[in-house]
């Protein structure tokens, strides 16, 4: 069914003939390609670009299922998404947002108690049984540049991103998880001369959420873990759950910034920038007798540089960016005071550390045609990926460092009436460079969360995997009236297991697609 919609889909424009305009996608992507300070978080960087006058709006529904997968992930994910974006200019100001909703149902996950498992703070909740979630995610972003100051030499920038997750499971023992994080990033750009700037931005980040695992059949009782990393978890034994409330609060806050220095040419610009952040994130269990369960911090780094050169019609784009976070986390062992009834903390450390690094090199050619309308683009790109995660009292090791290579094209084609298609495709393969896992069951102890979670979840990371990608947009020819234009859009991926390791087998795959209709205005 779905690989007759899209051969249907490619099929709407062989009866047309190519001819003029370029179309709202084209004209997106390409100021997205060329317009490299657009992904970085300084809003004042807004101000000169020549945002395109276009809004896009989507409605969807995705599904993707399969057996290679995260210990962690769903069975099958099913839900709807819509959302919106919109550049746009007025009064000397400029302004950037977009709104994403995503309702989804997550079927048959397992082992875990929280709606995001795959964050990098290890102190978590799990459980041993299998159940579905409905969860709920809302993300706003917004920027604005203010109009120049100091003889145009001065921008103030402003950008603010608010993300909330919600889930529950419809089963026993059942967790409802809510989490909120709300970003601000005030940013200015001193213009050093016609041809050179310094960008300068500050990152303000609070996190915020609450967990509450509780039982509506309470004659029945149910193993629970609360981890710690690396496979271990309180007291090396499951917390019997029957008639109590298990609840825990993550209160995390981040501050950083980032420095930006631009320059350009007659047919080249030079974009290089540098960033630091510091999060500390406290982990609270209980509300009358609260006691500390864990605290989770990292220092952060990032660099990256991209340099654009245009030549004729071709327009070309050598980008480089390094990322790593240095993470500790820190147990306390308490003991509840029998008068206040208060736990005091009577020894701290840091038991676990985790680095994680990633790179990437990439190169971009955007190719145009008569009118400077995009005709195609191409992108090679290559990354690597480290992972060394030791825990101390256990000396239990894990160590992974993968690579990666990627090539993406995508084709556009402009149709009678202004109509337009486009066809991408997508390729990556992902490879293990080096890999160790060090872990020493113990005797006192199953070992359960050790054996079923961590080990498997090590092993789909260190699992070589051929990932393809497609995707298929029509853009209908304008309404008469307000110019506006609809499109349909369908996309299809397929990762697959290239050889035998552990639990998974050579030949697991998993897959999804996603098909929209939308509009451009």
């Amino acid at each position: 069914m779905k690989s007759k919609l899209f051969l249907y889909m490619a099929a709407l424009p062989l009866g047309l003939t190519t001819v003029y305009a370029q179309s709202p996608q084209a004209a997106i992507d390409k100021f997205k390609s060329n317009a490299t300070t657009w992904e970085l978080t300084n809003a004042a960087l807004l101000k000169g670009i020549p945002l395109p006058n276009v809004g896009d709006a989507s409605l969807g529904y995705f599904q993707d299922n399969g057996t290679f997968k995260h210990t962690l992930d769903a069975a099958t994910r099913r839900g709807a998404q819509f959302n919106a974006s919109r550049a746009h200019s007025v009064n000397k100001w400029d302004f950037y947002g977009s709104f994403d909703v995503k309702i989804f149902k997550d079927k048959e996950v397992a082992l875990t108690d929280m709606a995001n498992p795959f964050r990098d703070n290890p102190y978590q909740v799990a459980d041993s049984l299998s159940g579905d979630w409905n969860k709920q995610r809302y993300a706003l972003s917004l920027r604005a540049a203010a109009p120049t100051l100091m003889n145009g030499k001065l921008v103030l920038g402003l950008g603010v991103d608010y993300t909330v997750l919600t889930g529950a499971r419809q089963k026993d023992p059942r967790p409802l998880d809510n989490s909120n994080q709300l970003s601000l990033l005030p940013g200015l750009v001193y213009h050093l001369g016609k041809n050179s700037f310094l960008g300068l931005n500050g990152a303000w980040q609070r996190y915020r959420e609450d967990l509450s695992v509780e039982l509506y059949n309470y004659r029945l009782s149910y193993n629970t873990y609360k981890l710690l990393g690396l496979g271990e978890y309180e007291f090396s034994a499951p917390i019997q759950l029957s008639s109590s409330t298990i609840t825990r609060a993550f209160n995390g806050n981040e501050f950083g910034g980032n420095l930006q220095y631009g320059m350009k040419g007659t047919a080249w610009n030079l974009l290089a920038s540098a960033g630091y952040c510091y999060n500390k994130e406290n982990v609270i269990d209980g509300t009358s007798s609260p006691k500390k369960a864990g605290e989770h911090a990292f220092h952060e780094y990032a660099a990256s540089l991209a340099l654009n050169w245009s030549a004729k019609t071709a327009m070309h784009q050598l980008a480089a960016s390094w990322k790593q976070r240095n993470i500790s986390n820190k147990e306390f062992h308490q003991v509840q005071n029998s008068t206040t009834k208060q736990y005091e903390t009577v020894y701290a450390a840091v038991f676990n550390t985790n680095l994680r690094t990633r790179a990437s090199l990439s190169y971009l050619l955007n190719k145009s045609k008569a009118g400077d309308t995009l005709s195609w683009s191409l992108k090679a790109g290559a990354g690597y990926a480290g992972l060394d995660n030791r825990y101390a009292t256990t000396r239990a090791w894990q160590t992974v460092d993968k690579a990666d290579a990627s090539l993406a094209f995508t084709k556009y084609f402009n149709c009678k009436s202004a109509a337009a298609f486009s066809l991408g495709i997508l390729t990556m393969y992902e490879w293990v460079i080096n890999k160790r896992l060090d872990y020493l069951p113990k005797n006192y102890s199953s070992n359960f969360v050790a054996n079923n979670i961590w080990i498997p979840a090590h092993q789909f990371m260190t699992t070589p995997a051929w990932n393809n990608q497609l995707s298929i947009q029509y853009t209908f020819p304008p309404f008469t009236k307000s110019r506006n234009q609809l499109y349909v859009k369908g996309t299809g991926y397929l990762n697959a297991a290239m050889e035998d390791n552990g639990w998974v087998k050579k030949g697991d795959t998993r897959q999804g697609f996603q098909l929209s209709l939308g509009i451009y205005n």
